[in-house]
């Protein structure tokens, strides 16, 4: 019988669990551990994945901002038009007058 670490049984659950879809009954039989400990090296692997995701979210965020940034004022109106944006919102959006706005809700 080998002795494992807390973070080679912290890794060992996660494998059996998320790559070979073992019950949490299971992995307490073949690692001998509680139900509770398993639950929470689940929560916190569960809990990074979440956190993982949002930094993601926000990283595209940004990203999508930095593009239409660098979009022209007619591709960013279109966008806006495409989002059914009205004249006035589209117009206060990138501060133009009604004359440009109009000019390119007839381009669109």
């Amino acid at each position: 019988m080998t002795i494992l670490t807390r973070q080679q049984r912290e890794r060992l659950v996660i494998d059996l669990y998320y790559n070979q879809g073992k019950t949490i009954r299971e992995i307490a039989k073949e690692v001998r551990m509680s139900f509770r400990d398993i639950g929470i090296i689940l929560n916190k692997t569960l809990k990074e994945k979440t956190e993982a995701t949002k930094e993601q979210g926000q990283d595209n965020n940004r990203a999508q901002c930095n593009q239409q940034e660098n979009l022209s004022l007619s591709a960013k109106a279109y966008k806006l038009f495409s989002d059914r944006k009205t004249l006035l919102e589209v117009a206060i959006t990138l501060n133009l007058r009604e004359s440009e706005v109009t000019k390119f809700y007839k381009e669109y």
